[in-house]
């Protein structure tokens, strides 16, 4: 074999393929948070053993679901292999492109399909009780709430939750206008944030985002603003901090820093001092991107030393905005490549070193047991799709983040090179066999209790050959479910490798280093193109 491509596979397989199997953290992260596992079960001692105990009840209820075709199943199997059930969970827990539900669920009804209504309204901290328990008249509840902030039918309702950026557009023409601000109260760790004081700043912003609504803009200057820009009646924002939609409201945006990869703390509506700084960083990020340009003092301010005020509303926009565009995963990394080949040597090096530590961090965490806080599990976001619509606004600036290891950017940096590996490690691992099936032989073995053997050998360019080394039609049977598998492997690998083609023929004939981080990179686009004209996953 080609020694340049030796040297690839090499790396592909020392920095991009998950060391230790199976990624048994976020496969717990997700039973849990669909209430198929404990997080006290999570002992070291019994931990996988519970945790595949609880992955064969969720298998169980999806088949029974029809959620999943059976053939989608098998589809999701072939391609993400020994992680299909991981998949399966991220499928299930989507809120991104997230599955639709045909009916509200009936009383006493214990299912899958409860238990994604309750995750989902557990997101948005309409419900709070366990999330395995029966439809109930608190799910009833719950789910009526959430069809009352958009002015729309309980099912209805179910469904946009399945895509939180759409039921936040749906908030947003229903209700957002009129509850364009919020209040809330802060403990002393908040007030060591650098939040400015209030200024006429932010009553002048707000009046430009209600441009076509002055009334809305008239109510709010007669009730909330004092004239002269100096103060705020501070007995208006006490009574709306009890009001129920102003608490939806807060959770809504945490919900969105978390969905964007800004903030990595807990879903809790507590606004402290990280989920504060998130907004003020966030803040600081549209300044240096390409976005509208906004100071924090016209968005976030300081009442007083506890009383902090939000204008939910210029947020609530942003969200409109990524939402209505086209998925922008392959448009963000290929400027994120452009920007590599632009850099200095020493920017490109800088890169290269802190991508590939990213990488290895986003390995690490897939085996890390969830850690708890307060009794609450932070989450994982798993929607690729949502995420780069939210970090296309910052492409130009990514490949600079990265490279400077720039602070206030760190959470969306992890976030960034995590949406990243999710596809890279089942790109690298067809591109493997892609490549051996061009190249050479690739043998399917099976085995039974008793060591007998079935082996079916593949050659590029001559016939297939089979040993079979036992008459147990059980063995037979699961070696050519087996060879079928590789069959539709191989043809989904052959597909990347003609997506990959111009890119391993210049590498192969370049007297250069490959620049890794740069091929990984169009390794995920080549795979999400690949993925796309299959339509194999629902998700992605």
């Amino acid at each position: 074999m080609n020694n340049a491509l030796e040297n690839i596979l090499e790396e592909a397989r020392e920095n991009y393929l998950p060391k230790s199997g199976k990624p048994l953290g976020l496969k717990a992260q997700v039973l849990i948070d669909l209430g198929y596992l404990r997080p006290e079960f999570l002992v070291e001692p019994i931990k996988e053993r519970k945790i595949n105990e609880a992955y064969s009840l969720f298998y169980s209820d999806l088949e029974v679901s029809g959620l999943i075709s059976s053939s989608e199943i098998s589809n999701i199997e072939s391609v993400f292999q020994e992680e299909a059930d991981t998949k399966l969970l991220e499928i299930v827990a989507d809120i991104d492109e997230g599955l639709h539900l045909k009916k509200v669920p009936s009383f006493g009804e214990k299912s899958l399909v409860v238990r994604i209504l309750h995750y989902r309204l557990n997101l948005l901290g309409l419900y709070e009780d366990f999330v395995a328990g029966h439809f109930s008249a608190a799910s009833y509840a719950a789910l009526d709430k959430a069809a009352f902030m958009i002015k729309k039918s309980k099912l209805t309702a179910l469904n946009l939750l399945a895509d939180i950026q759409t039921y936040t557009d749906a908030f947003l023409k229903a209700r957002g206008y009129n509850n364009c601000i919020v209040s809330f109260f802060t403990g002393k760790e908040a007030q060591k944030t650098s939040i400015p004081d209030y200024s006429g700043k932010f009553k002048r912003r707000l009046k430009k985002d209600l441009k076509k609504h002055p009334a809305i803009f008239e109510k709010l200057d007669d009730h909330v603003f004092f004239r002269r820009d100096k103060k705020v009646n501070l007995d208006y924002l006490r009574k709306l901090e009890k009001e129920e939609i102003n608490r939806f409201t807060l959770r809504l945006l945490q919900l969105h820093q978390w969905m964007g990869g800004h903030y990595n703390g807990l879903l809790d509506t507590d606004f402290g001092n990280y989920t504060l700084n998130s907004f003020i960083n966030i803040i600081g990020q549209y300044n240096e991107s390409e976005a509208e340009k906004v100071k924090t003092e016209e968005v976030l301010v300081k009442v007083t030393d506890n009383v902090i005020v939000f204008n939910a509303l210029f947020f609530l926009k942003q969200y409109k905005n990524e939402n209505a565009s086209e998925d922008r995963t392959l448009n963000t990394l290929q400027i994120l490549s452009e920007n590599y080949h632009e850099a200095s040597e020493e920017n490109k090096e800088q890169f290269r070193r802190n991508f590939q530590d990213g990488i290895d961090e986003a390995i690490k965490n897939e085996n890390k047991t969830p850690e708890t806080k307060f009794g609450m599990i932070r989450r994982v976001f798993f929607g690729i799709k949502a995420f780069f619509k939210k970090a296309f606004k910052f492409a130009k600036r990514i490949f600079k983040w990265i490279a400077e290891k720039v602070g206030k950017a760190v959470d969306f940096i992890q976030n960034t090179l995590r949406m990243i590996y999710n596809y890279l490690k089942q790109a690298v691992k067809h591109f493997i066999d892609g490549v051996k099936f061009l190249l050479g032989k690739l043998p399917v073995v099976n085995k039974d209790d008793q060591g007998n053997l079935l082996i079916s050998n593949f050659d590029f360019d001559k016939d297939g050959i089979s040993i079979i080394g036992s008459k147990n039609d059980d063995l037979i049977n699961l070696h050519l479910r087996s060879v079928n598998r590789r069959i539709v492997s191989m043809s989904f690998s052959l597909a990347l490798i003609s997506f990959l083609f111009k890119t391993i023929k210049g590498i192969l004939s370049s007297a250069t280093v490959v620049a890794w981080p740069i091929f990984a990179i169009k390794l995920v686009v080549a795979f999400k193109k690949v993925i796309e004209s299959y339509k194999l996953v629902l998700t992605i």
